[in-house]
């Protein structure tokens, strides 16, 4: 049993909507580590305020690796459906 064009048109409408806001997502997220980068580095002096900004920080590299492997799943699994 195939899925019927009506289907596999909807499926294709889906899977760019989650392209899409998969690529939002990831953009606003390298923007955040690249400001981020910027506060770390800019209150180095500032011991109190450079403590704080490091709990922003913390945790990065687990968001790291789920991007990494999101980024798979979106051109491996979720592109495909894109086109029909």
């Amino acid at each position: 049993m195939s899925a019927s064009p009506h289907q596999t048109t909807s499926d294709a409408v889906i899977a760019r909507k989650i392209i899409t806001t998969f690529e939002t997502f990831s953009e606003a997220y390298d923007k955040y580590v690249d400001e981020m980068d910027h506060l770390i580095c800019s209150t180095e002096y500032d011991g109190q305020l450079h403590g704080k900004s490091k709990f922003l920080i913390r945790g990065l590299d687990d968001v790291a690796i789920f991007m990494q492997r999101a980024k798979d799943v979106v051109k491996w699994s979720v592109w495909p459906f894109t086109k029909s």
